[in-house]
């Protein structure tokens, strides 16, 4: 049965679906790699649109793959479909242009997220509507985090109370996401990164599988900048590549954000909305589908 939106809603939410995923090995595109018969995609739309205040679900698929996903969501929801573009901020920039104005939150979130419970989209959402710009869900680090260098030598050991895994979906209030996006003027107080702070500067909250995630600004464990734990984009593909021409790749939302000087709080997240990035997230995705 098709899902039904709520027409009243005041929730968007982007999906980005054109990524290759090469750590899941070669085949089709991630998002429509298959979980338990069907594909990830699906089993990420069908548990956005249950969630009460969504009102509208845009997904960026591959340029060759638009009207066969548009064919493959239509039982699950009203959704719309737009070409994925060179990158995982195109994609954004793409599905963001095909949002509404008065549309005034919206969530950003991985298909690869495919198990993320309704309420968790919910609880995101609340916290904008509450009145922040930008919200991620985010779970403690459980593993002890090494700060390595050269020849793998270890550097110290980073404190990992003040990081947090972070995951989607990632929300913002429209004008906020435009912005950052390069869609239109900064509109929240303090539009313009603080004085005497390089553009590139400050706190890195960055996907949890690209290392220690929310990392607090300032030097790492051996009291030097924090350069030993960069990030780095998802998977190398159309949806989230090292970025080209000299332009920086981020891989959220959130840090696009940042950029521009605008807080990002922080809500908890949930330990069903893990990233099926690898093999074994698969096997370990079927079984929580088993037994929920």
């Amino acid at each position: 049965m098709t899902a039904q939106l709520n027409a009243r809603g005041d929730v968007a939410v982007l999906i980005p679906a054109a990524g290759s995923g090469l750590r899941l090995g070669p085949g089709a595109p991630k998002a429509l790699r298959p979980l338990a018969g069907e594909p990830l995609l699906v089993h990420a739309v069908r548990r956005v649109a249950s969630a009460p205040s969504v009102r509208m679900i845009v997904v960026a698929a591959p340029a060759a793959e638009v009207d066969a996903v548009r064919v493959l969501l239509e039982p699950i929801a009203p959704v719309v479909v737009v070409p994925g573009g060179a990158e995982r901020q195109d994609s954004v920039a793409a599905m963001l242009a095909a949002v509404p104005a008065e549309t005034e939150i919206v969530l950003v979130h991985d298909a690869a997220r495919a198990l993320t419970p309704p309420d968790l989209v919910e609880s995101v959402a609340a916290a904008v509507r509450s009145g922040h710009p930008a919200v991620i869900p985010v779970l403690p680090v459980v593993d002890t985090i090494k700060e390595i260098g050269p020849g793998e030598t270890v550097l110290g050991t980073v404190d990992r109370s003040v990081l947090r895994s972070v995951q989607t979906p990632q929300g913002f209030r429209h004008a906020v996401l435009a912005a950052a996006h390069g869609l239109g003027p900064l509109t929240h107080p303090g539009d313009a990164p603080p004085a005497g702070r390089a553009d590139d500067a400050g706190p890195a909250a960055r996907a949890d599988d690209a290392g220690p995630a929310a990392r607090a600004e300032g030097a790492g464990p051996t009291g030097r900048a924090d350069a030993g734990l960069a990030a780095r984009a998802d998977d190398a593909g159309p949806d989230g590549g090292a970025g080209g021409g000299g332009r920086v790749s981020h891989t959220d939302d959130a840090g696009m954000v940042e950029k521009a000087g605008t807080p990002v709080v922080c809500v908890p997240g949930s330990d069903l909305a893990m990233k099926i990035t690898r093999p074994l997230d698969l096997v370990i995705a079927e079984a929580l589908l088993r037994v929920a």
